[in-house]
């Protein structure tokens, strides 16, 4: 397998998993026909795709995101404690791979806060905090005590350099905003038609359904890419084509885990059910 065969059969591995996982969770909540559908675009997208190839932390980072992401939110329905613990230690495994990721945390911690009516306020308010520290734990590891007080680095590295407000603020990231839109979101090289698909989708269901089926996971998708401006603003190093690109992994695992929640595909898949059950009537 030549070198970094230990990687390559890694990563091999993690897709796979990620890949059931998120199918047996499509599958609990719609019909396994739209579930393999969704899971088939989502391997069907070229940078997607190729990323699987690559022995690199990318991949791995958007499956531990997605997958903390989609067990706080059956913690969020169901109040099981095993899906919040789950929930923590994926999302501080995300954060271990790309360290940007622990500024989409405190959304997750947001809606702890928001959608727990299961349990009390200071209950919830300790979840929050809880979730939020356990993430931070691999940050300040690897950022503050392994690269700055273990191995070696060159003079001139410049780790998490922050740049404050400049004059015309407000102009430069609608400007992020814009090339954020036009070099990786919208760019069928990338990603095909699954931009696009989910956003028909989304609109379809929102024009005839008009539901909050899976509003925190829009609440999700808002936050960050609300948050990638603010990063690629503000961070020394950061930007659209490396940064944005390879983090929009994150946020096209959660496009179609919406679309999998939403009163469209569910009134699809009963009907597709329906449509079963009358076939396999027998005769009278």
């Amino acid at each position: 397998m030549g070198p970094f065969a230990f990687g390559k059969i890694w990563l091999s591995v993690l897709v796979i998993a990620f890949g059931l996982f998120l199918y047996a969770e499509l599958r609990a909540r719609i019909h396994p026909l739209l579930a393999g559908i969704l899971i088939t675009m989502l391997a069907c997208s070229p940078e997607l795709f190729a990323y699987t190839f690559l022995v690199q932390t990318d991949w791995a980072n958007a499956a531990f995101f997605a997958t903390g992401v989609i067990l706080l939110q059956r913690y969020l329905e169901s109040g099981q404690h095993g899906s919040f613990v789950g929930s923590a230690v994926l999302l501080a495994m995300a954060c271990w791979t790309r360290t940007e990721t622990i500024f989409f945390v405190p959304i997750g911690s947001l809606l702890l806060l928001i959608f727990s009516v299961s349990i009390s306020k200071n209950k919830a308010l300790f979840r929050a905090i809880a979730l939020s520290a356990i993430c931070l734990l691999p940050v300040v590891f690897w950022n503050y005590i392994l690269l700055r007080g273990y191995i070696p680095l060159p003079p001139r590295a410049n780790l998490g350099t922050l740049h404050g407000v400049t004059e015309g603020y407000l102009s430069q990231l609608i400007a992020i905003a814009a090339q954020m839109n036009d070099q990786v979101i919208f760019d069928d090289v990338y990603w095909g038609y699954a931009v696009w698909v989910f956003l028909l989708l989304s609109l379809v269901n929102t024009v005839i359904f008009r539901d909050k089926r899976g509003f925190p996971i829009l609440l999700w998708l808002a936050g960050i890419y609300i948050l990638f401006v603010l990063i690629i603003q503000h961070v020394e190093g950061a930007n659209v084509l490396f940064t944005f690109r390879r983090g929009f992994f994150k946020l096209l695992f959660l496009m179609y885990f919406y679309l999998g929640t939403t009163s469209l595909f569910r009134w699809l898949s009963n009907w597709i059910y329906r449509w079963e059950s009358k076939i396999e009537k027998p005769e009278t």
